[in-house]
């Protein structure tokens, strides 16, 4: 699951995710990626840090309580965002492309290559 507020963001991301045949489900917020997880058993969690009313961060905390084994990957390019949010989340820097993306992606997985994630 994509979670990104900024539409040019979200868009890019998808597309980027599907070019390494990724299923992709996107979410505006972490709200609509609370009800998307209610009804779905995802992969992986792909979030903006940087959202309004609720963080990546916390959402990541959030999922974690409601499955603990469920990867986070957290993209932001704002390092200050990360400053005192102690957090044991991977994390993607913007602007981020195919390769660094895939690198991430396939770490947090623990694979040698990346393989299809939902």
């Amino acid at each position: 699951m994509l979670v990104e507020d900024n539409l040019q963001v979200r868009d890019f991301a998808a597309e980027l995710l599907e070019d390494l045949e990724c299923e992709v489900v996107t979410a505006i917020n972490a709200a609509e990626a609370l009800v998307a997880h209610a009804g779905r058993a995802f992969d992986l969690v792909f979030t903006d840090v940087v959202m309004p009313e609720m963080s990546g961060i916390e959402l990541a905390d959030r999922l974690a309580e409601l499955r603990p084994d469920l990867p986070v990957l957290l993209a932001t390019g704002f390092s200050e965002s990360l400053v005192g949010n102690p957090h044991h989340y991977s994390v993607v820097s913007k602007p981020y492309e195919a390769g660094s993306l895939a690198r991430a992606i396939a770490e947090l997985l623990g694979q040698e290559q990346r393989a299809e994630v939902q």
